[in-house]
């Protein structure tokens, strides 16, 4: 849950609380924000997309990673779901800047990009040309599942996203992530994951799972 959630949202989530047998959040600060404004303790659990490491743990991980992978963000509904006051060229601006940390001679690496929207696959095509204009290498390849997202991703040396899900994709593949921060919810997932030095893949995956579990339990009875 993002802070900025507005009056509708807040009455479409109590009603849908005071229906619910147990309210699954995935960070503290929705935990918190529950607490605050529904009066409701929530069951805290990693999402259950970490899961999803089991599955790729049994797959070979490519130890040398080549190129880059970069998800623009649809800059429509950066601006009116996030309040994104920037303009496109500014946030093509702050991906290339992300691109260049760390990478000496970026304008030699090819920069894949892909996206798992219609929207945002449509920014790629418009980031690719401003790439391309200002001497980047870079291609669009389409990602129609999430198992063509997960090829790139295990072969890919690092990923620059403002996907939560792609970024937790990310993690379960051992690649390196950069996020693009477009909103509070991203920030939180920055702090409890991608910064913790403290994280390991493989228990995030285990609490996802054991979240999950309990919920089912919970609707079962």
């Amino acid at each position: 849950m993002d802070l900025n959630i507005n009056h509708i949202e807040k009455f479409i989530y109590k009603k849908i609380i005071k229906s619910a047998n147990i309210v699954n959040v995935r960070d503290s600060q929705t935990a918190k924000l529950m607490k605050r404004y529904f009066n409701t303790e929530a069951l805290t659990s990693p999402d259950i997309a970490f899961s999803y490491y089991d599955y790729i743990k049994q797959e070979k991980i490519t130890k040398e990673k080549g190129n880059i992978l970069a998800m623009p963000y649809d800059s429509i509904t950066s601006k009116f779901s996030f309040n994104n006051k920037e303009t496109k060229v500014e946030n093509y601006e702050k991906i290339i800047s992300l691109i260049n940390q760390e990478n000496e001679d970026s304008k030699e690496q090819l920069i894949i990009l892909t996206a798992t929207t219609s929207s945002d696959l449509s920014e790629c095509y418009e980031f690719h040309n401003y790439l391309v204009c200002n001497g980047y290498k870079a291609e669009v390849i389409k990602s129609k599942n999430i198992d063509d997202l997960k090829e790139l991703i295990l072969n890919c040396k690092e990923l620059i996203t403002g996907r939560m899900h792609a970024m937790i994709l990310g993690m379960t593949c051992e690649t390196k992530v950069k996020p693009i921060i477009i909103s509070n919810k991203i920030e939180v997932f920055k702090s409890e994951y991608l910064d913790n030095k403290k994280v390991n893949i493989e228990e995030i995956s285990k609490k996802a799972t054991e979240g999950l579990k309990i919920c089912l339990q919970k609707l079962l009875k």
